[in-house]
């Protein structure tokens, strides 16, 4: 585990910072190649997209978690304006992304539900590069004390063998891209991709946190995991909204057919 990987002209390049990079870089790339495939967008409206919402995406984690740790920045508010890559939540990176797609499609005048759900399936592939080649080389964000046999040390906390939750984090992502890859080849309502993304993000990072170690703060629970139950919960109210409405639509379709 290295919190450091290389210096170039002054600028130190820890894991985490090249994660974050690398994870832009595919994300990016695999969101304007999927593009070409979508009727009514352009791949070079989804790159200037990409761009303006990575961006925002990345200020809206810096925000999250200075407002979750605001007292410990009120000590020092300069630290506030010290973005070099760490202190995010990808909470906040998800609100400031969602936001951003908003009033830029609106901007542009395209659906900012078909971007978004276009873009959904990357924002999990890059939190799985984020989380294995990021955290868990740099050692960040790591797991409780456990016994179990693929347990690591993260040398730069202690020599206590640790639950590898980064890489928990970072094969749930995996599986989540692939699981909205699918359904994106469905006939869904449009928004549906990024609702999945949100619910099925909000209980990936629910489960891990329980291996992870956190500050716990209200019923057994950590900040995260309160954040994960408004995210479920949230989009699973949408998503019963979006099959009834589908099952409506087919019952009306099959009356119709039948009358």
């Amino acid at each position: 585990m290295n919190p450091d990987l290389f210096t170039i002209g002054g600028i130190t390049i820890s894991p985490y910072r090249l994660a974050i990079i690398i994870a832009l870089l595919v994300g990016i790339s695999l969101s304007v190649l999927a593009a070409r495939k979508e009727e009514g967008l352009k791949p070079y409206l989804v790159l200037e997209g990409c761009i303006i919402i990575g961006f925002s995406g990345l200020v809206g984690a810096r925000i999250l978690f200075v407002l979750l740790n605001f007292h410990d920045y009120m000590a020092n508010p300069k630290l506030i304006f010290m973005f070099r890559f760490a202190g995010l939540s990808f909470y906040g990176s998800i609100i400031g992304g969602v936001l951003a797609n908003y009033f830029w499609t609106r901007l542009r005048r395209i659906n900012h539900l078909q971007v978004a759900d276009l873009l959904a399936p990357y924002f999990a592939l890059g939190y799985a590069i984020t989380r294995a080649m990021g955290c868990f080389v740099a050692g960040c964000c790591y797991g409780k004390v456990a016994d179990v046999p693929w347990a690591v040390a993260m040398v730069r906390v202690d020599d206590l063998p640790r639950h590898p939750v980064q890489i928990y984090a970072a094969l749930g992502a995996v599986i989540i891209f692939f699981v909205l890859k699918l359904l994106h080849r469905r006939p869904l309502p449009e928004g549906s991709i990024i609702t999945f993304f949100i619910f099925l993000y909000g209980a990936l990072r629910f489960a891990t946190e329980f291996f992870r170690e956190g500050e716990i703060l209200w019923l057994g629970l950590t900040n995260a995991q309160l954040g994960s139950i408004v995210a479920v919960c949230g989009t699973a109210i949408i998503i019963i909204m979006m099959l009834k409405r589908k099952a409506d639509y087919r019952e009306k379709v099959k009356k119709g057919f039948m009358g």
